[in-house]
């Protein structure tokens, strides 16, 4: 190469190493531009860092390249995030179907809630009843009790919208 050539190292996007802005919501992170750190986007993007770190392990096994696959790189100590890359990854593979119940939440709240999914686990340890009652009559009622096992993940997901009211109809019938 001679001295007059440049040779272009950095894409347009990767130029700019950028911080999350504590007010950005998911969508407005995953549309921004530029590097960031995973580390900071481990907490507002709901990741799995386990499940993230066995999509890496993937990607790299399959031999892909991992920064253009996922837009991930281990940079000295430091894992970096390409969001170009790593937003349509994020949203197809690694964003959880279902949130977490906020902890300031009570049953009550829990149960008017007009939307939302969340995971069995956290829904049972908040009403009077076993998980192994939820889990049976969601299995003898699917339809009517809004609780799926996701095959993805394995795991029994609450729509609230469907199981809230029929859970409160159900209390409400036991002690009439």
């Amino acid at each position: 190469m001679s001295r007059e050539q440049k040779e272009n190292v950095f894409e347009l996007d990767e130029m700019e190493l950028r911080e999350v802005n504590p007010d950005w919501g998911e969508e407005e992170i995953l549309q921004q531009e530029g590097i960031f750190f995973l580390k900071d986007l481990i907490a507002p993007l709901n990741i799995h860092r386990p499940r993230l770190m066995d999509h890496i392990t993937k990607v790299e096994t399959g031999g892909k390249a991992l920064w253009e696959e996922l837009g991930a790189r281990k940079t000295w100590s430091h894992w970096q995030v390409r969001m170009k890359v790593f937003a349509p990854y994020y949203q197809e593979n690694l964003r959880l179907p279902y949130a977490d119940i906020p902890e300031e939440w009570d049953a009550n709240t829990l149960v008017n809630q007009r939307e939302g999914v969340y995971l069995l686990n956290d829904v049972w340890a908040m009403i009077p009843f076993t998980i192994h009652q939820i889990r049976y009559q969601s299995m003898k009622n699917p339809s009517e009790m809004g609780v799926q096992k996701h095959q993805r993940l394995g795991r029994f997901l609450v729509d609230i919208a469907i199981f809230g009211p029929r859970l409160k109809k159900t209390w409400r019938m036991l002690y009439e």
